[in-house]
């Protein structure tokens, strides 16, 4: 009693992606009869196995763990290490299990035999095999079962068929209405100019009447809020989903509800100086709203600009590096 306890709490896996895996498979086997919850888990769970560097063969599930599966199937083994005892290699001994999946579910899960030790060499034995669970051969699956809809978008996809609408004319700036974010994906940092760098997203918008527009540029507002753009159709594209998409560059983003536009802090120069407080000279007359480089002064707010009193100060021919103090 003693021993297995200690055996239980030395237990550890050799990396979190199996112990993440090992949870989800054996919940479904315990307690949805190996099958999966959802095509949404199905597809991401799938997609993950996949993506393991060595995908087991029929002929190597069998030789080298004991196993029968066929060319549909896919073989995970998961691995841990346990310590029978306080010291030495001798008493390190991997723990193994096998799990067999297809797109139904978890068909068979195995714990893996163990010969051996980590001083002594250790490896499979297939006659120490012990078999968790074997999926029954009558379970319920119509919830996996794929839409009339969704076998005509597959079709439409693979025939190169796109569904949705595009949005305006390449090169033509326009009004795209109100736009909802329903996607939001961080590219890190995007760098320019010397020792520069702004924030860089993948931004999925959707207009009202269902058309999506992209934009790779600033980070947009958060997922589910709706904003005005005024922005300039760069290209039209199919996504590999099938669906038509409108990317934009160089967006102006306005509140719905105000209708004022929403300056982006990547919007303000990086060239930022101090001791210039001018007022703005157009609409608003607010300081707090100047950003001044060394070539014009920018209203924030209203966008007026002109040219920086600093610009005079600056002799650019001369190479003077005192010049371009502060």
């Amino acid at each position: 009693m003693r021993l297995q306890q200690i055996i239980n709490e030395s237990f550890s896996w050799d990396s979190e992606w199996d112990s993440d895996m090992y949870r989800s498979l054996k919940g479904l086997a315990n307690k949805n009869e190996g099958v999966w919850k959802s095509k949404k888990q199905r597809d991401f769970l799938l997609s993950r196995i996949s993506k393991v560097p060595h995908q087991h063969t029929p002929q190597e599930a069998r030789e080298h763990f004991g196993l029968e599966m066929s060319g549909n199937e896919n073989l995970l083994i998961l691995s841990g290490m346990t310590r029978w005892a306080e010291y030495g290699s001798r008493s390190l001994v991997p723990v193994r299990h096998a799990f067999i999946v297809d797109t139904t579910g978890v068909r068979q899960h195995v714990k893996l035999g163990n010969k051996g030790n980590m001083r002594d060499g250790s490896g499979v034995d297939i006659k120490k095999n012990k078999v968790q669970f074997d999926r029954p051969d009558s379970v319920d699956t119509s919830h996996l079962a794929k839409t009339e809809d969704e076998k005509k978008k597959e079709f439409k996809t693979a025939l190169g068929m796109s569904e949705g609408e595009y949005v305006g004319e390449p090169g033509k700036r326009m009004d795209f209405g109100t736009l909802e974010l329903v996607a939001k994906k961080d590219l890190g940092y995007s760098s320019f100019g010397y020792n520069q760098a702004t924030e860089k997203a993948w931004n999925l918008y959707k207009d009202e009447k269902g058309r999506f527009i992209v934009h790779v540029g600033k980070p947009g507002p958060e997922r589910g809020e709706k904003i005005r753009i005024v922005a300039t159709v760069k290209d039209h594209f199919v996504s590999k989903k099938g669906d038509k998409q409108t990317k934009i560059i160089r967006p102006r983003f306005y509140d719905v509800e105000t209708n004022e536009e929403m300056i982006h802090e990547a919007k303000a120069s990086v060239h930022k100086r101090k001791g210039d407080s001018t007022l703005c000279k157009t609409a608003c007359k607010d300081p707090s709203n100047i950003s001044n480089t060394w070539k014009k002064v920018t209203c924030k707010k209203c966008r007026g600009h002109w040219d920086s009193p600093d610009r005079k100060k600056r002799n650019i021919g001369s190479f003077d590096m005192g010049s371009f103090g502060g």
